[in-house]
């Protein structure tokens, strides 16, 4: 049959219904007796894009699979009606396993499907009418136990459930799973089941790892796939969310596909078209998800008021989670309204329990700019759950972010050498092997890298992840080393040929790794497929205008590229800057002057400006080293702290006597020891001008700055890299 699956293969593809039906029910009529034919057929049923022209195939293969031998014709009959309600007829589904149910009392999966019909019409009568018989029918049976913890799920999901009865529900739906998973390990049903437990109890990234399981497995339906990826962009993972959005097939009519169809509308800029499909509740009414969901997409509509009113509705429908109250209370902020997102912290940490509530109100403490408020919760988190690794992640994080690294290295170091048992802190361990790694990378030093692709290492060595490969390419890319970033070319290479769908920041980092290596024209064609609109990046859309201008592309193609990052720049002044360097290429040095000189003028206005010491670096960068030396001299004599900056101008200049007479003079304006620094670093720059008379120069303030400093941090190391420029090694040890 591999020959006859290729073909229809090639048929489905073509998008040629007709003549994959055809080959469909030639399959069937060649090889009567054999499943493997109907099971093409319902696969062909399953792909066509043509609803009515599969269900009448699909009728076809259930008159063959009926005249198939048992046990073959149960099988091939199951995946009829699985078939069926893939194609949204529920009652042709039901219809037949109803059948197969009456035609063997111990059928207990098909009972078990026709409860989970009912769930999904929310049928609570045909639910206990159907759990009542799977009970009988195959007590203590994986299907049953299955069945027993979703009825709680379907309980506790009842409209108007009081959070405490809803709290009470869950919990003896995870006992019940949690019974049910040792009758009968690795089911993927149970997989489902606890990413919808997990999904309720607020628990997204549990939900997310185990959808993104079944989606790895090729488990995961339509619905579930449309459902990741709602979630890893309510969880802001969006390049993986856009990685996922891309590999779904192109007919998204389904309507558990809505959701994919809305995203893709507005990302193409149709934010009308979205909504209106975003805005259509098939359930009634929406769950907490949804509505946060429809929050994000009025939000990026600009339509605050709107989002604001689906967030209070999710918290309304979801009390006991935290995402929704992050969600609001990240919108207060964006819209400066600090009273009404304080009012939100406060009904947050009233009504959130447990580490992961205590977590949730501290990361809010966090968003409105108070850390030893939120640096108090997170305390408290741990020590309601000190042997919980998930609070121990989210403290890690927020001593790194607080500029804290070596304390979040240590819990991350802890963590990562961490024997976990169960799935989720396994997770959390190599989550927090991922976090050490990319912080050890960061760094720069060559064993910590080393150390860095042991933990990804180890990662992959207990569950092959994508994402642990493509972090290890992307930290090999941003080497300094050749052969290092060849490697990394090399991997990623590797990855896209075996389908990897590569999130934007790894086509990026390919990128770059290119153009380091001279091939501009790869790395070029890479950018431009990267930045097709309208998923525009403002930091990747900067490197490819840098590149563009330095690499002498037209000016009449940079010039468009400049008006479309005015409006996704990383910063309000970027596009400027690039705009005098295209000015300053084109052999416009007063036009190149004249906008740089803008940053420096009219003060009064409440434009945001970059730092002037960075405008006057940038003048000379562009050659235009006289306008940069006037332009210094008028701030240091209005800041005399900027002194040291002239001097390092006058040091890249060549003008060392000049640059040390600054540095000897700043001892009285700014830090000795940050004077120090500067008049090394000018030796070590120009090591042809390190005469005796500068060295003795150079000694004479480092011996000024010792005794008005003393013997700080900066100063040893200042000395000791001196004490290397001289080749005193030892000493410099």
């Amino acid at each position: 049959f591999d020959l006859w699956s290729a073909k229809l293969d090639v048929q489905l593809l073509s998008e040629d219904a007709q003549a994959a039906a055809a080959t469909a029910r030639d399959a069937m009529r060649r090889f009567p007796a054999a499943p493997e034919a109907v099971l093409l057929a319902i696969r062909a049923a399953s792909r066509m894009g043509d609803r009515d022209a599969a269900l009448a195939l699909l009728s076809d293969a259930r008159q063959a699979a009926e005249r198939l031998e048992a046990p073959s014709r149960t099988f091939v009959l199951r995946a009829v009606a699985a078939a069926y309600l893939k194609l949204d007829d529920a009652a042709g589904a039901a219809a037949l396993w109803t059948r197969l149910a009456d035609a063997d009392a111990k059928d207990a999966e098909s009972r078990r499907l026709l409860f989970e019909l009912a769930r999904a019409r929310r049928d609570y009568t045909e639910m206990e009418k159907q759990l009542s018989a799977l009970r009988a029918a195959a007590p203590d049976s994986p299907e049953s136990n299955f069945a027993e913890a979703a009825y709680q799920i379907a309980l506790a999901t009842r409209p108007g459930v009081p959070p405490e009865e809803r709290r009470d529900l869950l919990r003896k739906a995870d006992e019940q799973l949690t019974a049910a998973e040792n009758t009968r390990g690795g089911w993927s049903e149970f997989s489902r089941l606890r990413a919808e437990l997990a999904l309720l109890q607020g628990r997204w990234g549990t939900a997310i790892r185990l959808l993104q399981d079944l989606h790895s497995r090729g488990l995961a339906s339509d619905g579930q796939k449309a459902q990741l990826i709602q979630l890893l962009f309510l969880t802001g993972r969006d390049d993986e969310a856009e990685s996922l959005l891309s590999s779904l097939p192109a007919d998204r009519r389904r309507p558990e596909l809505r959701r994919i169809q809305a995203e893709l509308l507005m990302r193409e800029g149709k934010a009308d078209e979205a909504l209106a499909i975003a805005l259509q509740n098939p359930e009634d009414p929406p769950d907490a998800v949804e509505y946060m969901w429809q929050a994000r997409l009025l939000a990026l509509a600009n339509r605050p008021k709107d989002a604001e009113e689906k967030l209070r509705a999710a918290v309304a429908s979801a009390p006991d989670w935290p995402a929704p109250y992050l969600s609001l209370l990240s919108l207060a902020v964006l819209r400066g309204q600090k009273d009404a997102a304080m009012q939100v912290l406060k009904e947050a940490a009233s009504r959130l329990q447990g580490p992961a509530g205590c977590c949730a109100v501290a990361l809010g403490y966090e968003t409105v700019g108070d850390p030893q408020s939120a640096e108090k919760y997170y305390r408290r988190a741990l020590e309601v759950a000190p042997l919980d690794p998930g609070p121990k992640l989210e403290w890690a994080g927020f001593l790194i972010r607080t500029r804290r690294g070596e304390e979040g290295r240590r819990v991350l170091e802890e963590l990562a050498a961490a024997k976990e048992s169960s799935p989720e802190s396994q997770w959390i361990v190599r989550n927090a092997r991922r976090n050490l790694a990319q912080l050890l990378a960061a760094g720069g030093d060559y064993r910590n890298f080393r150390r860095a692709l042991d933990l990804l290492d180890q990662n992959l060595r207990e569950a092959d992840a994508a994402l642990d490969r493509l972090i290890k390419i992307r930290l090999t890319a941003g080497r300094p080393e050749k052969s290092l970033r060849l490697q990394a070319v090399a991997a990623y290479e590797k990855e896209a040929q075996a389908g990897t769908n590569l999130p934007a920041e790894d086509r990026f980092q390919w990128a770059v790794a290119l153009e380091s290596l001279g091939r501009w024209p790869d790395a070029r064609a890479r950018l431009a497929e990267l930045l097709r609109p309208p998923a525009q990046s403002g930091r990747h859309l900067e490197f490819y205008i840098r590149k563009l201008i330095a690499h002498d592309s037209p000016a009449s193609e940079i010039r468009p590229l400049l008006e479309d990052l005015a409006k996704v720049a990383p910063s309000p002044w970027t596009a400027s800057e690039l705009q005098a360097r295209l000015a300053a290429r084109e052999g416009e040095p007063r036009e190149a002057a004249r906008i740089l000189g803008t940053f420096l003028e009219g003060k009064d206005d409440s434009r945001p400006r970059p730092p002037a010491p960075l405008v006057l670096r940038w003048f000379e960068e562009l050659g235009l080293h006289q306008e940069a030396e006037d332009r210094w001299r008028s701030l240091v004599s209005s800041q005399p702290q900027a002194t040291l900056g002239l001097a390092g101008f006058f040091g890249r200049r060549g003008r060392t006597d000049e640059a040390l007479a600054l540095c000897r003079a700043a001892l009285q304006t700014v830090p000795p020891e940050s004077a120090a620094a500067v008049a090394v670093g000018i030796l070590r720059a120009r090591r042809e001008a390190c005469t005796p008379d500068r060295i003795a120069a150079v000694e004479e303030i480092l011996q000024a700055a010792e005794k008005a400093s003393g013997r700080t941090r900066p100063w040893l190391l200042t000395r000791g890299s001196f004490l290397q420029l001289l080749g005193r090694h030892q000493n410099a040890v």
